[in-house]
């Protein structure tokens, strides 16, 4: 499990900086301050926590191992949800 959350999160990390936050600004002009990049952000920002806490062994409660790897994969999919959500604002995505 050590290593499928290490391997989701650093695929999430390349992912991000290869089709997130470049084009994710691009559409905004700039704009840190657009409600999409503040929603990318914060999900980056509790991803990095995440793997804060699972690096230091903090076990809260009943999570484990495994529930830290769905927690990531649920952060993860909600940040693609987010980042299609925009590209479709724009008028990035064609249908």
């Amino acid at each position: 499990m050590k290593l499928t959350f290490w391997g989701l999160l650093l695929g999430g990390l390349v992912a991000c900086q290869v089709w997130g936050i470049g084009r994710a600004l691009e559409r905004v002009d700039g704009n840190w301050a657009s409600p999409w990049m503040i929603a990318g952000a914060v999900l980056g920002a509790c991803a990095i926590a995440l793997a804060a806490g699972f690096a230091i062994g903090f076990r809260p409660g009943p999570l484990s191992d495994r529930g830290y790897v769905a927690a990531l994969i649920a952060l993860i999919g909600v940040k693609v949800v987010v980042s299609l959500g925009h590209a479709a604002a724009a008028g990035v995505v064609r249908g």
